[in-house]
């Protein structure tokens, strides 16, 4: 399988099956949408401490436009998560993902809080 679109990831393994290939798929589309979402949160930072250095008004969207892009990374995280812990062919007891469960934790305990608040 070939991803286009200047992925870091030119060509996975013919020896893949395909729920595997859609595994990978989904996993990558997570990383990215991390990756976007992280990025556009410290420039929207940086662009609001700039704004309160200077002493300008910080529009209401500048701060909507962070919550969205900090939320993007929770719940990103979270399906990250779930498609490390069902897909085919990973070792759920490997130290590299036991490691990142520990460390990414707290994301989905807030992920859950905040998703489910209408049930508490």
């Amino acid at each position: 399988m070939v991803i286009e679109d200047g992925s870091p990831f030119r060509q996975l393994p013919a020896a893949l099956n395909r729920k595997q290939v859609l595994f990978l798929d989904g996993i990558l589309y997570s990383v990215e949408m991390l990756d976007l979402a992280h990025l556009r949160l410290q420039r929207v930072l940086l662009e609001r401490t700039q704004r309160q250095a200077e002493e300008e008004p910080i529009e209401h969207q500048l701060m909507s436009a962070a919550f969205q892009d900090a939320w993007t990374i929770v719940d990103s995280l979270h399906r990250l998560r779930g498609l490390l812990a069902q897909m085919p062919g990973v070792k759920q007891n490997s130290p590299p993902l036991q490691l990142f469960r520990r460390q990414t934790a707290i994301f989905e305990d807030l992920r859950n809080g905040v998703q489910h608040l209408n049930n508490h």
